[in-house]
C-alpha cells in the first residue's frame, strides 16, 4: 500500500517557516537509491517490519521505534530487510526549517534515531496526510502540524536507546516541581539531586539539555517570573518588597537581574503593565 500526497505549493506556503512537500503514512517501502540524496529534508519512521539505511559506508538498522532524519543533497540508500518494510514520512520546507534541525534538535547530518512514543509522531502523520487533501482550506493547519511533528522529533528521539528528550524530562519533572513550590527558600543542588535519586553533576547536565538553562539560571528565572506577576498586580508595593517575595534577599541584585533578563526596570515594568 503506497498511501501518499504531494501537495501543490502556495506562494503563502513559500513564505511559512514549516510546511510539508510530501507525507506518507502505511507506506509500503521501496528500494531506494539516490546517489545526489534528496533535496529536502526528510523524517521516515518505521510502522512495521525492519529496512536498512545506508550513508557514507554505514549501515543502520531500521526497526519498530526507529526513524531516520535525511539531510538535503547526502547520499544515501535504504530498502527492506523484512518481507515488508512499512514507514511513515514526511518531506519538510519552509523558511526556518534548516535553522530549527540544525539549531533546535541540533542534529548535523543524516542519522538514525530510537523514538520514546512512535505512536505520537504517527498520530500527527495521519492527520497532516488527511488534512493536505483538503487544501488549501486547510493551508494553516497543515503549517501547524508539521511545527507540532518537528517538535515531537526533538521531545521523543535520541540517537541512542538511552533516555529521549521526553523522558529526561519526566525524570527532572520533581525538580522543576520542587523549584516552583520553594523558589523563595535557598534551594541547593543537592537537595535537588536527592529528589530524583541523582548526582548533582549528572543532574545539572540532564537539566541543561532538557532546558537549555542550567539550574541556578532556571531558579533566578523563576523568581523573576514570580515578581512579574506581584508588579503587575500590586501597584503600591515596594520594590524591596516584591524582591522579598520573589525570594531576593538584596534589591540591588533583584533590580540588575531584572533589567536583564527584561531589558527594563522593575518601575518600567510596572509602569507598562499597570
Amino acid at each position: 500500500m503506497k498511501k501518499m500526497i504531494f501537495p501543490v505549493i502556495t506562494e503563502l506556503e513559500e513564505r511559512l517557516p514549516f510546511y510539508v512537500s510530501g507525507v506518507g503514512i502505511e507506506y509500503e517501502q521501496e528500494d531506494i537509491n539516490r546517489i545526489h540524496g534528496h533535496p529536502k529534508y526528510q523524517w521516515i519512521q518505521t510502522r512495521t517490519g525492519r529496512g536498512e539505511l545506508f550513508i557514507n559506508d554505514k549501515r543502520f538498522v531500521i526497526g519498530p521505534s526507529q526513524g531516520m532524519l535525511l539531510f538535503p543533497n547526502e547520499a544515501h540508500s535504504y530498502h527492506a530487510i523484512d518481507p515488508e518494510w512499512d514507514v511513515d514520512w514526511i518531506i519538510f520546507r519552509g523558511t526556518e526549517i534548516e535553522n530549527f534541525i540544525k539549531n533546535v534538535i541540533q542534529a548535523t547530518h543524516s542519522d538514525v534515531y530510537f523514538i520514546s512514543s512512535p505512536a505520537k509522531i504517527s498520530t500527527k502523520l495521519e492527520e497532516l496526510y488527511y488534512s493536505a487533501f483538503k487544501r488549501p482550506n486547510t493551508v494553516s493547519k497543515c503549517s501547524t502540524i508539521t511545527y507540532n511533528i518537528l517538535l515531537d522529533i526533538m521531545e521523543l528521539t535520541s540517537k541512542s536507546k538511552k533516555a529521549s528528550l521526553d523522558d529526561n524530562l519526566k525524570k527532572i519533572e520533581p525538580v522543576i516541581r520542587f523549584i516552583s513550590e520553594n523558589y523563595k527558600s535557598p534551594i541547593t543542588l543537592p537537595e535537588l539531586a536527592s529528589l530524583v535519586q541523582m548526582t548533582p553533576q549528572h543532574l545539572c547536565t540532564v537539566f541543561k539539555k532538557c532546558t537549555g538553562l542550567t539550574i541556578f539560571e532556571f531558579i533566578n528565572r523563576t523568581k523573576i517570573s514570580a515578581a512579574k506577576e506581584l508588579l503587575g498586580s500590586n501597584t503600591n508595593m515596594l520594590i524591596k518588597e516584591v524582591a522579598l517575595l520573589s525570594g531576593f534577599s538584596d534589591e540591588s541584585y533583584f533590580c540588575a537581574l531584572f533589567r536583564r533578563y527584561e531589558k527594563i526596570s522593575p518601575a518600567e515594568f510596572r509602569n507598562i503593565h499597570r
